[in-house]
């Protein structure tokens, strides 16, 4: 069997229905859960390609946007069910510790002062444009 590093897909242009309906943690659980599990039945829990997914996933998709993103939410249960879903599925990756934990400490408070902040660094244009979804 052959993996491929290399990335197949580079932009999904907002085309994402599931996330649209069931917001970002529900996206979120059913991603990690999914390649987490079929990394995991094609070469084995924890095997060196399970890891080599887990942790490319775990650099490229579950980060700390995905994080604030849930906190800036202001959905408690979602914090909730983020964290326990992470710990169930990451606990055995130390990169998980280095690089995702940390920031599931930081309070919602000092999340919604960095969009504030960075809300007023975006250009004029970069802001309308959002708003008007172009």
């Amino acid at each position: 069997m052959y993996v491929r590093d290399d990335k197949m897909m580079r932009w999904r242009a907002d085309n994402d229905e599931y996330l649209k309906i069931h917001k970002i943690f529900k996206r979120l659980a059913l991603d990690l859960t999914g390649y987490y599990g079929i990394s995991a039945s094609v070469f084995g829990k924890y095997s060196k390609e399970h890891k080599k997914i887990v942790n490319q996933l775990m650099g490229t998709y579950l980060t700390k946007y995905c994080i604030a993103n849930v906190k800036l939410h202001n959905n408690k249960k979602s914090e909730k069910e983020l964290f326990n879903l992470y710990i169930h599925h990451l606990k055995r990756f130390p990169k998980f510790w280095i690089t995702i934990f940390p920031y599931m400490l930081v309070p919602t408070f000092v999340y919604r002062i960095i969009a504030k902040i960075m809300r007023k660094k975006l250009p004029e244009s970069t802001t309308r444009q959002a708003k008007e979804g172009g």
